[in-house]
Formats: C-alpha cells, sequence, structure tokens
C-alpha cells in the first residue's frame, strides 16, 4: 500500500520550498495564462507576439517553469491578453501567522 501525507494549500510551502506564497502565486498565474492563449486556440508564434516575448518563453510558460517570469511580468501577460486585473489588499485575520497572496479567476 502507498502511503502519503495529505498537504494544506500550497504545496510549495509543504515542501519546504523559499517564497512559498510567491510561487504558488506564480503557478496560478501561469496557470490562468496558459488557459487564456488556449481559449483562444492561440499557436506559440501568435501567443508570442501578444505578450511580447520569444517563442522559447512560451514554452517556458507551458512548462510552468516559474523562475522564469517574475510577478510583474505575468500580470503585464494578463493585461496583454486583454484581462483586467483588480489587487486587494486587507489585513489578515487576529491569529493568522500567514501572510498569503490569493489569485483568483473569475
Amino acid at each position: 500500500m502507498n502511503e502519503y501525507t495529505e498537504g494544506l494549500n500550497n504545496i510549495f510551502r509543504d515542501i519546504g520550498s523559499m517564497n512559498p506564497e510567491e510561487k504558488l502565486a506564480k503557478a496560478k498565474l501561469i496557470f490562468i495564462i496558459n488557459n487564456l492563449i488556449k481559449d483562444r486556440q492561440l499557436n506559440s508564434k501568435e501567443a508570442a507576439t501578444i505578450l511580447n516575448i520569444d517563442q522559447t518563453k512560451i514554452s517556458a510558460l507551458e512548462d510552468g517553469k516559474l523562475s522564469s517570469f517574475s510577478i510583474d511580468r505575468l500580470f503585464l501577460f494578463v493585461k496583454a491578453l486583454d484581462q483586467h486585473i483588480d489587487i486587494v489588499v486587507h489585513n489578515k485575520s487576529q491569529g493568522s501567522h500567514d501572510n498569503k497572496i490569493h489569485i483568483a479567476y473569475a
């Protein structure tokens, strides 16, 4: 029988990565960007033109290479794909020790 440990809400924290909240936010943004590209049925050349990057960077997006992009750059990609971005800052709940970054796509 295979044993496993159930993780919490952030795989990057679970495995002890540095900056787990940032990595999770980047992963979510890359997921959104890849879905937008897929929904528009863009090939890699078309996507690269819209995002103003080389086709090799499209491959990095498709492969989920987090280290290839800053959060700022990922936000620019989302905007280039005609999406509106809202950033909401609020107090963390009392008793919470986590400083979370939450990314949602509606």
